[in-house]
């Protein structure tokens, strides 16, 4: 635990030292630092296990060689075809595949944080509070989500180009969604209607109204209960197999995220008009977290479409946060404003992610290859075979 509480407490470090003028040796101070601990990580997360399994096991050359096309795109149907492509460049054991590919993986992460912040006006006044509150959203998701992390980076990345070049935006991120296919394309296609969709008060008023009612009151447990009735009468079998998939328990809804989530659509609800000017970025960004408070809202009883689906979201939260206390709060108490709730929001969210057993299991204890002892991997094996036989 204390490697991460490093790293984070670190982030928070540097963004006391936003006032100071050349960054540059802070941003690659910190970029290794990340590069080290996310793409030197060792046996770390459930999905690691899975992309070691697919590594030991598919032989993309043999079935290239072969002739196999049919071989080389069924085998391992859970991976994408593009998923599959780039594994064809990696060489070595699975082990070193894997340890390769979180490498370039993080490198790519840094970039694409680095050029989003910098094309943003407001961002780069507050580039490690930024930093700070989007690790503290994505670090831990990131670790067991490879193709996805693709995807998303990949959409970070060419962000700004998005308002420049459309077609061009499109290009790049359908070819790169091929890594991970169905989350990405849909996410590509809401992410494009979303530029045409209008926001007004009223919307917002009604988004929050909606989310804090089906969060609250449990009302998709009712929808999907009337959703199974109609899927029962139904004399289909492929059909009945959402059933499976439908929650009809009551969920408790009332977590950090959600007050998180209702205090800035209750701000929103209020600045809107003041803060945010119609066709900029920064209501693009709005756009796509209330897009998100929806899809939360429908999906609240089925936790794994809304995780995969919100990923590409979750950026919109620290980056409103930040947008609005630029915008609200008088010059000279900025800075010390948005420390503080970086602070509190950081600290906050340590404590409720590590005091969780479930976390604790998963992702702890932390190894790394460039520091791992005999120890450490008994510790790592001993882990691998109680997940295996799903003790843990």
């Amino acid at each position: 635990m204390l490697s991460y509480l490093v790293f984070f407490y670190t982030c928070f470090l540097f963004s006391c030292l936003e006032k100071i003028k050349e960054k540059y040796l802070l941003k690659i101070f910190l970029f290794i630092f990340y590069i080290i601990i996310f793409g030197f990580r060792n046996k770390i997360g459930v999905d690691w296990y899975n992309y070691e399994y697919f590594y030991t096991y598919f032989n993309g050359f043999t079935y290239l060689k072969e002739f196999d096309i049919k071989m080389f795109i069924f085998s391992f149907p859970n991976m994408d075809i593009g998923f599959k492509i780039i594994s064809l460049f990696l060489f070595g054991n699975s082990e070193f595949k894997l340890l390769f590919i979180n490498i370039l993986l993080s490198i790519f992460i840094c970039l694409s944080l680095n050029r989003f912040i910098k094309k943003d006006e407001v961002l780069k006044k507050y580039y490690f509070s930024y930093i700070t509150f989007f690790m503290v959203f994505y670090f831990f998701i990131d670790v067991d989500i490879i193709r996805q992390s693709i995807v998303f980076y990949s959409f970070l990345y060419t962000f700004d180009i998005l308002f420049e070049n459309k077609v061009k935006f499109l290009k790049i991120n359908f070819l790169v969604g091929a890594v991970h296919i169905v989350t990405s394309y849909l996410n590509l296609f809401f992410i494009i209607i979303l530029k045409k969709i209008k926001v007004t008060r009223i919307r917002i008023i009604f988004i929050t109204i909606n989310y804090i009612a089906f969060k609250t009151l449990n009302l998709s447990t009712y929808i999907n209960k009337f959703l199974i009735i109609c899927i029962e009468r139904v004399n289909f079998h492929n059909i009945k197999k959402i059933k499976n998939y439908l929650n009809i328990e009551s969920q408790n809804n009332i977590n950090f995220s959600f007050i998180l989530n209702v205090f800035i659509l209750l701000c929103l609800v209020y600045y809107y008009k003041k803060v945010f000017k119609k066709n900029t970025r920064e209501e693009y960004v709005l756009k796509m977290f209330l897009w998100m408070i929806i899809l939360e809202s429908i999906l609240a009883n089925y936790q794994v479409a809304v995780n995969r689906f919100n990923y590409y979201y979750r950026f919109t939260i620290p980056y409103l946060i930040i947008y609005m206390i630029d915008k609200i709060i008088k010059k000279k108490l900025k800075i010390i404003f948005i420390i503080i709730i970086t602070w509190i929001y950081l600290t906050l969210r340590m404590l409720i992610f590590f005091s969780d057993l479930n976390n604790r299991k998963v992702y702890l204890p932390y190894s790394n290859y460039l520091f791992k002892t005999d120890e450490n991997d008994n510790q790592l094996r001993e882990k691998r075979i109680k997940i295996e036989n799903k003790e843990l």
